[in-house]
């Protein structure tokens, strides 16, 4: 989703920041989660084998970069390398719906891709009584379990909220990505941050955020006291070009042993 943004941006300088939405429903006893982007959209000659190709990028493939000419001029770099994003989707749930416009093509050719597991062929489709699609793409995903649920969406928060999942799973971002929770009058939003340039307390707050859940103000005293370490002692590690690629350092204390709350992180590509 991030990519699309980007790429769009570098299409159309004058396109006003682009914005990633993540949004989680309920209807009756159903939950859904549903990633929306204000990026480039896809049409049917990049939408089928774009998407639907399995283990390669779409960015990669020759069609996807003839049909989007001055990607590679502008500078454009995705981090989306390896084509398995999308299909981890039905790690979530069976019944997934995919609906996108391409940021320059008329109302009129905004298309529908449902599936009902990642194995029966999708029916791709114009939008049912050509309704309204925003520009770019919406995934939507019936969950399989409820968030709350053991092994849920929140199993790995403390306070079981979507902003906190977004955090945890986010690492970096270079748009906005904007959460909704039921009932919400407002989103969260996730500011653009970066690793190799954020200073060093915005990224030990990134990597291990706040614990404001009740009765955790012990935990949040100790992940103070680990946060003023690492600001004073983390070191810059460069690459060879000596670019700043993150910050490390060696615990030198006990009290740091065993913390499972405190693991090393390293990312790939974002």
């Amino acid at each position: 989703a991030q990519d699309v943004v980007l790429a769009r941006q570098t299409l159309q300088p004058d396109f006003p920041l682009g914005q990633v939405e993540i949004r989680l429903t309920r209807t009756d006893d159903d939950w859904y989660l549903e990633v929306r982007d204000s990026g480039t959209g896809m049409d049917e000659e990049t939408l089928v084998p774009g998407l639907l190709d399995f283990g390669t990028s779409g960015w990669s493939s020759t069609s996807v970069r003839n049909r989007l000419p001055g990607l590679a001029d502008g500078g454009f770099r995705p981090t989306g390398r390896f084509g398995i994003g999308f299909f981890s989707v039905f790690l979530l749930g069976d019944e997934v719906e995919l609906i996108t416009r391409r940021y320059d093509a008329s109302l009129a050719d905004g298309r529908r891709l449902p599936f009902d597991g990642p194995s029966p062929r999708p029916l791709l489709t114009p939008v049912p009584g050509q309704g309204w699609v925003p520009e770019g793409t919406t995934v939507r995903v019936k969950l399989r379990k409820s968030p709350y649920a053991m092994q849920g969406l929140f199993n790995r928060t403390y306070d079981e909220r979507l902003p906190e999942l977004a955090r945890r799973l986010v690492l970096e971002n270079a748009v906005p990505i904007h959460t909704w929770e039921p009932g919400a009058p407002e989103p969260q939003v996730l500011r653009p941050f970066s690793l190799a340039s954020g200073a060093r307390e915005e990224v030990f707050d990134r990597l291990y955020p706040p614990q404001a859940a009740k009765g955790r103000a012990g935990e949040e005293k100790f992940r103070l006291q680990i946060r003023d370490d690492f600001v004073n002692r983390a070191t810059e590690v460069r690459d060879d070009k000596g670019q700043r690629v993150g910050l490390a350092m060696l615990w030198s204390n006990w009290r740091h042993q065993g913390q499972r709350d405190y693991p090393g992180i390293v990312t790939v590509n974002g």
